[in-house]
This record gives C-alpha cells, structure tokens and sequence, in this order.
C-alpha cells in the first residue's frame, strides 16, 4: 500500500498522529487522517486497552514513529471512508507508516522480538505491498421524472429555452463534469455544469432551436427536419480524477449516463381541443392509483392500470390524422385491448411503442365539434417510484400539436393492509326541524379500497356514525332520531344509526388490488317529536377487516 497516494485513517486510539488529529473514542472510519466518503485505509493503529488502565490509551508522541514494540499488534483492515463497518483483509501484523525519503513511502515492519532467553531482537525493517479491495463507487445521474415529455416549437425559437432537471450522485467528486448529446439533431453540449461533491447535487440543462440563447443551451435543431418530431438526450456525468486520502489526485475517468425522450411538436396550426385523462377502476373515474409491482403475493404479475381520454374537438377544422401520445416509462409496459369510439361509434384504434413512446392512432378523423373516448391499459413490470409516476396525454393531428390532458399520478403500494379512500364529506341541505328523509346534496360518493397485502384476498368494510351535535355540543341528535343509509351497491346492512354500533357497508371476496363503490343514493333519515333547530355534524369511521362478514 502507498501511504502517500492511499492514505492512512486511525480508528482507534487517542494522542496526535502525523495529522495532528485527536482520535480517541473514534471506532468508526468518519473522523479518520481524511475527509468524510473520500477514499482511504483505515488501520486500528495500536491496542489501547493495553496502553494504559481506563482502555483510552495515553501516548503522546506520534503514532508513525512508534515502532511495534510500543504499539500493540492489531490486524490489518480496509474501508472507504464514512462507511460505519470496514471491510476486513487478511489479518496482518501491523507495520509502522515511514513515508521518509530512504524509505520511500511504503509501510515497513519495524520493532523488536524478544529470543528465547528475552532478548530483544530487531526486525529487519521490510515494506509491505497490498492490493486495493474497496474502490470507490461510479458516479450515478438521472433525469427527474417530472420533465415535460413534448415541448411546442413556439418555445424553443426567438432565443428561448426549455429547462430539463436531473440529480447526480458522486462522494468522490473532484470537478466533475456534465456534458449531453441529442441524437436526432446530433449535436453535443461538452461540459455544460462542472460539480464538487458539496455541489447541491441537482443539474439543468438548457434546451434551444438554434444557438441565439445566452444561457449555453443545446441546439436540438434550426430546421423543422432536425427539430421536429422524438429526441433522445444523453446526460453524462465524467469524474476525471479521483482525491486520495492525503488531497492528492489520480486519474479515475470513471463515468455514468442517463436518456431521457422529449417530443418536439409543431404548434403553429391553432387548434381548440379540450382532453382530459382517468384512471378506471371498476368503471369509475379517479385521478390517482396505488399500483402494486411484480411481487410473489400476486404471482410475480404487477397491476393492471386502465386510462381514459376524453377529447372534444371544439375547433372549426376537424383533427385529420388524431394521434395519442404518452411517454412509457420502464415501470410499465403496453397491454393489447386499445379501444376508441368517435362520437359513439367504435373506431380502429392502434398502438405501437417506439423509443420509450406509447402512440395509439385513430383510424377515422375527429370532426368539428365531435368528440372521442380512448381507453388502453398498462401494467406494473417493476414498484412506483416512491414519489409515484405522473402521466398525462398529448393529442396530435399526425406531427402537430392539438392539445394534451392533465396529469394523473401513479402511487407506490405502502407495505401490508388494507388503505380505504372514503367518501368526501356527505351534505344533506337544510331542512324544517321535521322527521323527513333528506338525499345526500353533494353528488356521487366514491369509495376506494387498496388491498396492499403480501397476498391480497377477501376483505370486509365496515362504518359507524357517531352522535349529531351542534358546534356547542348542547344539542344531539341520537339513537333512532337519526339514520343515514348508503343504499346500493352497500350492502342492505349499511344502515347507520347514531352513536349506534359498526354496520357492514361493503365486502370483497375476490383477490383484487383495486376496488371502488360509487354511492348514488345516500339519504339521512330523522325521525321523532324532539328534533331542535340548528347546524349538525357527525362522523363516519371506517375500518377493515379479513375475510368476508
């Protein structure tokens, strides 16, 4: 081992080493002869509970000197440093550091051993020579997953630009550099941002049509050939030369990259097109999902996600040639069974996958004034990242802009039970302080239920209502003064009496993720002679439990 290139970190011990650093207590590789995370050999440099009484040890002069008669024997290890437990090589018996000029800058056994009548002998000093075992990890950069995936033309000409965000990671930073390439137009940005590892870690890049801007973009392209139309972008983090435990460098050239696919679309035809994109689950509209990925619970096959689109061709021009676009990132793949009407009427819908790009192309045009409904599926390959996956559609007409839909989001499944959505707050209006049947005001009310076990499997909702009381508390209503009913699809025992017990209001005997109830025809029943004006409000509970009831 090079003491001066690799470094040496002490772990244990107290007094001042070469470095002029204190060390006692110190047992984990964070506080060593180097800085946190940059690389370097870590030595237990003597044994301290045979120094002195207290187990702290207490020698003064500095450890490199010592020779091995003085410092205890301790085995050899290695580690990276900031890591709390160092790797360990073959025990050795520890040298003495000599970085002299006549010795070089090797590690040397030195010291005594004592003959059989116990005289000391001296060792023949004799350098050491080891192979480095913990290289430092690659760097690592990625794209966030919140970067647009199309961008208009009208944004990129006249000198603007379009930002696209990502994240790096290197502990070894020393200048590192971010360069990018675009494949369609084929230019290449060389060294846009330099980092250190205290950096923020986060990069942008700077997008353009053409080279007018000032803030150093890259040119996807002057032309409607080289800028219209799929761009893959290569990100490239490069770490030249790697800082060794004593500040020097060597060169590493260690390197990682990251793509990412953006869409440039013509928008200079004014169109007026309104989309909106769901999720389905048991055929109602929701805007996010927890979706499960492969696990052994569901035979190694992720959820299923329906979508569906809803365009509506506001404009005077009918949309020629409608295309739907969205990016497919590597967490799902297509499914088969695209379908799509016009007007009412079934059409020829197809989908294909092109460089990470899911299109489904109408077989019949969107006229003025109509509408269409696209409904497609995907499936979970791998787990939700855990800030969950946004998704939303662009429509085209052949190569041009349209419009696009909203985003909906894509949540990780939480580790085991049962996660219920309940309805949103009921509204009953306001009536005469009479007995009478009230209908919920407030719309439709949806129930989700999330089966997020290892296995999923039947499963049993259950809801109580508390008591009804004024802001104040001084007046309830409870007992049989008031009942609310769920009435289908709840079950005919979903009837709910004030302060009364748990009721069974859904249950599920089937192994299914997802499940949703849509409440169309909730009432409040108050009965009674002793019914007192003023505003009410209760609470509903909602809990599971396993198994069919």
């Amino acid at each position: 081992m090079n003491a001066l290139t690799d470094g040496i970190m002490v772990t244990k011990g107290k007094g001042a080493d070469a470095a002029g650093t204190d060390y006692s207590g110190t047992i984990a590789p964070t506080l060593g002869a180097v800085g946190t995370k940059r690389f370097a050999r870590a030595v237990d440099y003597f044994n301290t509970a045979s120094v002195d009484s207290n187990g702290e040890g207490s020698l003064s002069t500095n450890k490199t000197a010592n020779t091995k008669a003085i410092l205890a024997a301790k085995p050899y290890t290695a580690a990276v440093a900031g890591m709390a437990t160092p790797s360990t090589d073959a025990a050795l018996t520890l040298p003495t550091a000599d970085v002299t000029a006549t010795k070089k800058n090797y590690l040397y056994y030195t010291g005594t051993n004592a003959s059989s009548v116990g005289t000391a002998i001296p060792i023949l000093a004799a350098p050491l020579f080891f192979n480095q075992t913990n290289l430092p990890a690659a760097p690592t950069i990625a794209w966030n997953s919140d970067n647009v995936y199309y961008i208009k033309k009208s944004e990129l000409t006249s000198g603007k630009t379009v930002a696209l965000k990502g994240t790096w990671g290197d502990d070894y930073a020393n200048a590192d550099t971010l360069s990018a390439n675009d494949n369609k137009s084929g230019t290449t940005l060389n060294n846009f941002a330099k980092v250190e590892s205290t950096s923020s870690k986060t990069f942008s890049l700077n997008v353009a049509s053409g080279t007018t801007a000032t803030n150093n973009p890259l040119n996807l392209g002057t032309t409607d050939t080289a800028l219209l139309g799929l761009h893959t972008i290569t990100a490239t983090i490069n770490r030249p030369t790697l800082k060794l435990a004593n500040g020097e460098t060597i060169t590493s050239n260690a390197s990682a990259k990251a793509t990412v696919n953006v869409y440039v679309v013509d928008d200079t035809t004014s169109y007026n097109v309104t989309a909106t994109k769901s999720i389905l689950i048991s055929g109602n509209k929701f805007s996010q999902q927890v979706v499960h990925g492969p696990t052994a619970g569901n035979n190694q096959t992720g959820d299923t996600v329906t979508f569906e689109t809803d365009i509506t061709n506001k404009g005077t021009a009918s949309i020629a040639k409608p295309i739907l676009s969205m990016p497919l990132p590597s967490q799902l793949k297509n499914l088969s069974g695209v379908t799509a009407t016009i007007n009412g009427a079934t059409v020829t819908a197809t989908a294909t996958v092109t460089n990470g790009m899911l299109q489904i192309a109408l077989a019949k045009p969107i006229p003025s004034g109509g509408s269409a409904v696209i409904t497609y599926k995907v499936q979970a390959t791998a787990a939700m990242p855990t800030g969950g996956l946004t998704s939303a559609d662009m429509i085209l007409d052949g190569t041009t802009f349209t419009g696009s839909t909203g985003t909906v989001t894509l949540l990780p499944a939480p580790n085991g039970g049962i996660e219920i959505t309940p309805p949103t707050n009921l509204e009953f209006g306001k009536h005469k302080a009479i007995p009478g049947i009230y209908n919920n005001t407030d719309g439709d009310k949806t129930l989700l239920v999330t089966d997020n076990r290892a296995t999923p499997g039947p499963w049993t909702v259950s809801a109580q209502l508390s008591n009804f009381s004024n802001a104040d508390g001084s007046r309830k209503l409870t007992g049989e003064t008031a009942k609310i009913t769920f009435g289908t699809p709840a079950l005919s025992s979903a009837v709910y009496t004030a302060g009364g017990a748990a009721n069974v209001l859904v249950s599920n005997s089937t192994a299914q993720t997802n499940t949703a109830y849509v409440f169309k025809n909730i009432q409040l029943q108050l009965a009674g002679t002793k019914i007192q004006p003023g505003d009410y409000h209760a609470t509903i509970t909602y809990s599971w439990t396993d198994g069919v009831k």
